[in-house]
């Protein structure tokens, strides 16, 4: 009886591991607004990696979810500078801009640079609805 209940706390113990990982691994976002059109649009449902931003370096056109400093709002937008950059990015922040640069609030207006910490993750797929899912590259 008693490695019953151990294979069964053991169960349920990997049960929560592979939960907490996965909830710090990845999440799931609705896109709101038309500042990613025509890549992303209004309603969207996207898969973002989390863990992409800990174990990758962002490269330029890839679209990631960011957060204001106060963590009252995120936004989607695609990475167009980087620390090195030209445009004179400094160390630990980028510069991103939404798709549809006439409807986006972004690095150019409102945003400036983003923190890197403030990026929570990259946008892999669009998951729903599905006549519109597709990998995000």
């Amino acid at each position: 009886m008693k490695e019953e209940n151990k294979r069964g706390w053991g169960k349920y113990i990997l049960f929560i591991f592979v939960l907490v990982v996965t909830y710090q691994s990845f999440t799931l976002c609705k896109v709101e607004g038309k500042s990613m059109q025509p890549t992303l649009h209004e309603e969207d449902y996207v898969f973002v990696n989390k863990a992409a931003v800990h174990f990758s370096s962002l490269q330029h056109g890839e679209i990631v979810i960011i957060k204001e400093e106060d963590e009252s709002k995120y936004y989607v937008k695609r990475v167009i500078g980087l620390p090195g950059d030209i445009i004179n990015i400094t160390n630990g922040t980028v510069y991103v801009m939404g798709d549809n640069r006439e409807q986006s609030k972004d690095s150019r207006n409102g945003l400036g640079y983003i923190e890197e910490d403030n990026i929570i993750g990259k946008v892999e797929f669009v998951y729903y609805p599905f006549s519109k899912m597709k990998i995000i590259k």
